[in-house]
């Protein structure tokens, strides 16, 4: 995995990037994450119109900064530690898909990471 967010932060700039979580129970990591600041509402599964997330990048307070930290569930992303020959190449792209749109979420964090710490203040 780390070696992936490298290469694919040569193309695009995850430079605000807290860290990785890859969860069997996405919806409990949500829920226990730190996010770095006291009394923000925890974050939830997208679940609406048939569509369940796999993947979330939640803004994080760390240091003074805003970052972002995904989180993603195990099960569409476990090929990718898989050798090569053991890899159904439908799931590896799909997988190759979650954490590259993922990242693509780290690389604006002020914009929408101010904006999500505002609005999960209770």
């Amino acid at each position: 995995m780390i070696a992936l967010v490298r290469e694919i932060g040569r193309y695009i700039d995850i430079s605000t990037l807290d860290g990785i979580t890859i969860a069997v129970d996405f919806d409990a990591a949500l829920l226990e994450l730190d996010r770095g600041i006291e009394g923000l509402r925890p974050e939830e599964r997208t679940n609406d119109e048939g569509l369940i997330g796999v993947g979330k990048a939640v803004a994080v307070k760390r240091g003074g900064e805003i970052k972002t930290h995904i989180v993603l569930l195990a099960d569409p992303v476990y090929v990718l530690a898989l050798a090569e020959d053991e890899r159904n190449m439908e799931d590896f792209r799909v997988a190759l898909a979650i954490v590259a749109h993922a990242c693509d979420r780290v690389r604006i964090p002020c914009a929408s990471g101010v904006l999500t710490l505002a609005a999960g203040l209770r």
